[in-house]
């Protein structure tokens, strides 16, 4: 009875452990990369490098590259290329700088994840706070959509589509 008793508890020990230490799923890796990115280009810790008539370009392109380092971990080449092209990402930057203000991304949400393969789609909800030269602060909800993709055993952004703009100008 003993024996028994002590093999009924090992077996059990061993399923709570098992389970404990389960494998995150594609899907909950894709949002943790996704969430990496967005906190990437949703965070400007100094916009005053950017503002026109004090615009030091020693350390814009210093910034620019240290956004891109960061950043590589978490997209495809072909976003690489994307946002060269696509002016999506600096008028993040530019709408903050005109504006006085640095970005910090506070949270994040999913929803209508589908998966498709080794391709993962996702809709997101970034709450950003705006924090003004004045010491005013402000929270927006940020809303767009993203496509990430599996390479190497690895979950990147390959596209990212936004669906509204809360701070950024549109009249640069």
């Amino acid at each position: 009875m003993k024996k028994s008793m002590e093999l009924i508890l090992l077996v059990t020990m061993i399923l709570m452990v098992s389970a404990c230490t389960q494998e995150l799923t594609n899907i909950e890796k894709a949002q943790t990369a996704a969430e990496n990115y967005l906190g990437i280009i949703y965070t400007l810790e100094d916009y005053t490098i950017y503002i026109e008539e004090k615009m030091d370009y020693e350390k814009i392109t210093k910034s620019r590259f240290e956004y891109y380092e960061k950043l590589s971990p978490y997209i495809t080449k072909n976003m690489e290329k994307r946002m060269d092209m696509n002016r999506e990402t600096n008028l993040i930057v530019s709408s903050a700088a005109k504006e006085r203000m640095n970005l910090k991304l506070i949270d994040v949400q999913f929803d209508q994840i589908d998966e498709d393969g080794d391709k993962i789609f996702m809709n997101y909800q970034a709450q950003i706070q705006l924090d003004y030269y004045d010491g005013r602060t402000e929270t927006v909800i940020k809303e767009g959509k993203l496509q990430l993709v599996n390479q190497d055993g690895q979950w990147k952004v390959n596209h990212y589509l936004a669906v509204n703009y809360p701070f950024e100008r549109m009249d640069m």
